[in-house]
């Protein structure tokens, strides 16, 4: 990963650490959704036209590699996405039977 990449992961994780970053919004603000894709192994194109709103719709094994990748504990990456799924909305997340 580019060395500015690797800097702006970092930066991130102060951001959210110091509660400056307290949603998904937030992070794509920061973070553009293509970098985001790319530290969860996901096709950048197809991400950030779909995936990137559905935020129900991530997988465990997605939040943890955006975990690794900004170097937190999977705890914080889930206190950002439950802090950004309005729970009366349901155009941001779906529920899959099971």
């Amino acid at each position: 990963m580019e060395d500015i990449n690797v800097e702006k992961l970092r930066f991130a994780k102060t951001l959210i650490l110091e509660g400056k970053i307290r949603t998904v919004t937030d992070l794509y603000q920061f973070l553009s959704k293509r970098l985001i894709a790319n530290v969860i192994g996901l096709n950048p194109n197809s991400f950030s036209n779909r995936k990137a709103r559905r935020l129900g719709d991530f997988k465990l094994s997605e939040l943890i590699l955006l975990a690794d990748g900004l170097n937190l504990p999977l705890e914080s990456v889930v206190i950002l996405f439950y802090n950004s799924i309005n729970h009366d909305d349901h155009e941001s997340f779906s529920i899959h039977p099971v």
